[in-house]
């Protein structure tokens, strides 16, 4: 059973997949725990993309506060 989310190892599908499950995940906590307001959030999930090639990390759910 492949769970990693990085283009190196899993599917375009699978990381799409990973992502939007985590990115909801989140969301959740920050909603549910931390009452944050619904309509503040938005999901956005990127799959196996990397916009922060300089972060040498994976796996991981970066929240932009704008």
């Amino acid at each position: 059973m492949m769970v990693s989310a990085n283009s190196a190892t899993g599917s375009a599908k699978r990381n799409q997949y990973l992502s939007q499950q985590r990115a909801e995940a989140v969301y959740k906590v920050l909603v549910d725990r931390l009452g944050v307001k619904a309509s503040q959030l938005e999901i956005v999930a990127k799959g196996g993309t990397n916009e922060f090639p300089e972060i040498p990390l994976n796996r991981v759910a970066i929240v932009d506060v704008d």
